[in-house]
Parts: C-alpha cells; structure tokens; sequence
C-alpha cells in the first residue's frame, strides 16, 4: 500500500495498481478515498519539507553567528 503514500505517483496510476495489484474495484467512494490519501500523503510532505527548511535556515544563522564571532575574535 506505499503506492497510496509516494507523493510522485499520479493518482490514475496508483488507482490502477490498487485495482490490478490489489483486486479492489475502483468505485466513485474507493476513487475518493484515493484521493484523500493522495492528497494527505502531499500535506505530510509539504510539512516536512518546510520543516527542514526552517531547521536549515536557523542552522545557517547559528553557524554564521559562530563563524562571525570566531572572526571577530581572531581580529581583536
């Protein structure tokens, strides 16, 4: 069921793979519930992916702060 989850996956593929793979027959209710996990599966994603960034941001400021008081404290 990791098909359901990977974000690059289109939709009518995973749809596809649910029906052949898993011998589920693609309803209008089964068709929405794949959607709403396709759609779940980009939030997480997008979540993570502004998490890190925001990890990455404040990770540069504190190296840069360390790196420019290292500087300062060779010049003196």
């Amino acid at each position: 069921m990791n098909v359901l989850l990977d974000s690059e996956t289109p939709v009518d593929v995973k749809e596809e793979i649910i029906e052949k793979d898993f011998g589920i027959p693609m309803t209008e209710k089964v068709k929405m519930e794949v959607n709403n996990m396709c759609n779940m599966s980009d939030g997480i994603y997008e979540k993570g992916m502004k998490r890190g960034i925001q990890e990455g941001i404040q990770k540069g400021i504190q190296e840069g702060m360390q790196k420019g008081s290292d500087n300062a404290k060779n010049e003196i």
